[in-house]
């Protein structure tokens, strides 16, 4: 039995059978980049201060389609699987840095790296996705640092979330 949940090479075209989750088959991928606008003015990803002026409007773009689609008590309960969940997996990354277990930290990363590109959450995503690149490369350096973002970062768009037109 081949194994549907097996992890994609970098670069290579995404191949999930989206048929297995029909709800999720009409969202925008948040690869994709920006949904609202156009943002060839808009400052780089990395930039820190842009993360303070530029929401994540694909988070924003597929909660609005789940509301939709499926109503707000759907789009209540996958915020408070995200918000509560969230806290733990940072306790995990801790944990794995503090083990210096590369193995749980780039499962745990990966993990909710997956979990942050299904909101559109995009800035979180490539905090994850670092933090998973570190733990494979077997270099802690900067991982507590990294660590701290990816929770201030959770803080911003938890606010921004809650502030959003499903609550």
């Amino acid at each position: 039995m081949q194994n549907k949940f097996r992890r994609r090479r970098r670069g290579a075209p995404n191949d999930r059978d989206d048929s297995l989750r029909p709800e999720l088959r009409d969202l925008p991928d948040a690869e994709d980049g920006p949904i609202r606008g156009d943002t060839s003015d808009s400052p780089e990803i990395g930039d820190a201060q842009s993360r303070d002026r530029v929401p994540d409007s694909d988070s924003t773009q597929i909660l609005l389609t789940i509301q939709k689609k499926y109503g707000s008590d759907l789009v209540e309960q996958v915020l408070n699987n995200f918000f509560m969940e969230s806290p733990r997996r940072f306790s995990s990354m801790r944990e794995a840095v503090s083990e210096k277990n590369y193995e749980k930290l780039t499962r745990v990363a990966h993990t909710y790296k997956g979990s942050c590109k299904i909101l559109g959450i995009r800035h979180m995503a490539e905090f994850c996705e670092e933090m998973e690149e570190l733990a494979e490369g077997n270099a802690l350096e900067g991982a507590e640092a990294l660590l701290k973002k990816m929770e201030a970062e959770f803080q911003r768009v938890k606010t921004e979330i809650e502030a959003g037109p499903w609550r």
